[in-house]
């Protein structure tokens, strides 16, 4: 494990996005994400999207005033998250997430122990156990994931329509990155290339959700 103080600009750049640092404030002042929710004007749901989702900071001068936090730090994660006030820095447990190929994503999930070399991304410790990255190895999910684009799936979250899902096909074990799809109460995964085929529910089983990309070219 390496240990890192906030103001290491590298990992402000590379690594800890903004929502993360959002979410340390929430942490930090002891508040509900509902009641951040609703100084901010918006659903608890948008707030969420927010901080998961959204690649460019947003409601920066309000977020500084509700926590009294500093704002340069909320938007880009430079110098300190409170002016002056030491015992408020964040320390970040950076660990390394391995990124897997088709062969080494089903010996782990048969929990075959790791042999060799293999690659590996930075991610900030965030329940990381429930945590699976795979560089895509077609062009199956183009637009809008570039084959060996880094896909991060969380294992332990449910899928909702529209989310993207890593599969493993059941008749012939193949690892598949798909699109999932409710439509009349059936449950369908989807290519975006239809140069692949589509599967229903029936013919594979969901390993993780997506929750990042990382366009490692």
């Amino acid at each position: 494990m390496v240990t890192t103080n906030i103001d290491s600009s590298a990992l402000c750049a590379d690594i800890i996005k903004f929502g993360d640092r959002v979410e340390f404030l929430i942490e930090k002042k002891g508040i509900s994400k509902l009641w951040l929710a609703d100084k901010l004007g918006v659903t608890k749901q948008a707030l969420n999207y927010l901080l998961k989702h959204s690649s460019k900071p947003k409601y920066i001068d309000e977020l500084a005033e509700i926590m009294q936090a500093n704002p340069h730090w909320i938007e880009f994660g430079e110098g300190r998250p409170f002016h002056g006030d030491l015992k408020h820095e964040m320390r970040i447990d950076v660990r390394k997430l391995q990124i897997h190929d088709s062969k080494s994503i089903l010996s782990e999930l048969k929990g075959e122990e790791k042999t060799g070399d293999y690659e590996t991304i930075d991610y900030v410790e965030n329940n990381r156990e429930s945590l699976i990255a795979y560089r895509i190895q077609n062009d199956s999910v183009f637009p809008p994931f570039l084959e060996k684009t880094v896909l991060i799936f969380d294992k332990e979250k449910k899928p909702s329509h529209g989310d993207y899902v890593l599969l493993i096909k059941k008749e012939s074990d193949s690892v598949l990155v798909r699109q999932y799809s409710i439509d009349g109460g059936d449950i369908y995964f989807n290519s975006k290339n239809k140069h692949y085929k589509n599967l229903i529910s029936n013919e594979a089983n969901i390993v993780g959700v997506l929750v990042e990309a990382r366009y490692l070219l």
